[in-house]
């Protein structure tokens, strides 16, 4: 064999030898090729069964709470502050001295009054003694009647005088008064706002009092959930009594009242409510904390036949709200639009129409689920 015909016959060789390689190496790729899930392979879902807790349960509204007696207290006249014994939090009786500022410059302005007062008195005294003997003068037409007409006037001028000036005095000892600064009620010191030895403006607000042992609430209501009677009747609905719970302390609840409704929608047209309680005996409760006032009567059917579902539950599906309601006969899903309402209820959001207690629906996973997808129910003991 020639050595061109050696050369053939290693190529030829080389060439199968890749040629077998290639389809050993289709063959193994083909033999790893998962095969494809089946669309029926059934999927695991949870349920839970539609409640009508909101027709039976009432509404919840959020709110703040506030002390019924809250002063911004201040004084009236200016001047360095002198004493200032306080603290955040110290409870105060009603007449209890708060702060003073330094009275001796409206002390001077007593004094000095006083001394004009006691000169004009006098001056009275003198114009009047001429005024009554300038009177029996005039009856026995021994002067002139203009004569005795200018006595007359300043007798009246001396008396005008001295009335000014118990007016300034009365004044002048009001202020010297408001340099002592006191507790118009009983209550607590939540702010202060100067220093002693700072200097106070006049109507600069400079400690804040708190009455704890009386407190209230305010929510706002729409007027679809407003009582049916007239004005007449409205009293009706004040001294209803509801539950008032706190995030903070959710092991604690309170009695509140129905003490007022506004007839005036706010700029939302809510209207706002406001319920009042007394502090509790068994712990704390502060002005700026959050509450929630439960098991409010709905007056709107609609709300009445609101439904609770969780979050989870609803889904986007061409651009409408859905849910999965599971038929229990059938063991079917029937994709359901529902109309998601404003309201909010703990973690859960409020479903109107299409959905009716007792019904079951998915709680999760709805957008990877179909009307032909098999299921198998996570929790069948809810079924029973």
């Amino acid at each position: 064999m020639t050595e061109n015909e050696q050369k053939k016959v290693k190529l030829w060789v080389v060439v199968l030898t890749i040629a077998v390689i290639i389809m050993v190496g289709f063959w193994l790729i083909k033999g790893r090729v998962a095969k494809p899930v089946t669309q029926n392979q059934p999927r695991v879902v949870k349920l839970m069964k539609i409640d009508n807790a909101l027709a039976h349960r009432g509404v919840t509204y959020p709110g703040k709470v506030q002390a019924v007696k809250h002063a911004a207290l201040f004084f009236r006249v200016s001047g360095p502050v002198i004493e200032r014994d306080l603290r955040l939090g110290q409870v105060v009786k009603e007449g209890d001295v708060l702060m003073k500022i330094d009275p001796r410059d409206y002390e001077r302005n007593v004094e000095a009054i006083s001394q004009e007062l006691n000169a004009a008195k006098s001056q009275r005294e003198l114009a009047t003694k001429e005024y009554e003997r300038y009177r029996k003068l005039v009856a026995t037409n021994d002067i002139s009647k203009a004569k005795f007409d200018n006595i007359k006037s300043q007798k009246e001028t001396a008396d005008a005088q001295v009335q000014r000036l118990e007016t300034s005095l009365k004044i002048a000892e009001d202020r010297l008064n408001d340099t002592i600064l006191k507790a118009p009620f009983n209550g607590t010191v939540s702010a202060i706002n100067i220093e002693q030895f700072e200097y106070a403006n006049a109507n600069q607000t400079v400690v804040e009092l708190d009455d704890l042992d009386n407190l209230e609430m305010r929510i706002h209501i729409p007027s679809a959930n407003l009582p049916d009677v007239n004005l007449s009747e409205g009293q009706a609905y004040t001294n209803e009594h509801f539950d008032v719970s706190f995030p903070s302390r959710p092991d604690k609840v309170v009695t509140a009242t129905v003490y007022e409704i506004s007839p005036v929608a706010n700029d939302n047209e809510m209207y706002a409510v406001i319920l009042r309680f007394e502090q509790p005996d068994d712990f704390l409760v502060l002005p700026g904390m959050s509450a929630e006032i439960y098991d409010v009567p709905t007056f709107d059917e609609r709300v009445a036949s609101d439904v609770e579902v969780p979050y989870s539950a609803v889904f986007n599906k061409n651009g409408k709200s859905c849910v999965w309601v599971y038929k229990s006969a059938e063991k079917q899903l029937e994709l359901r639009e529902v109309s998601v309402g404003n309201g909010q209820v703990s973690d859960h959001l409020v479903v109107r129409e299409n959905l009716k207690p007792g019904e079951y629906i998915v709680v999760a996973g709805g957008e990877w689920l179909t009307a032909d997808t098999p299921v198998t129910v996570m929790n069948p003991e809810i079924l029973k």
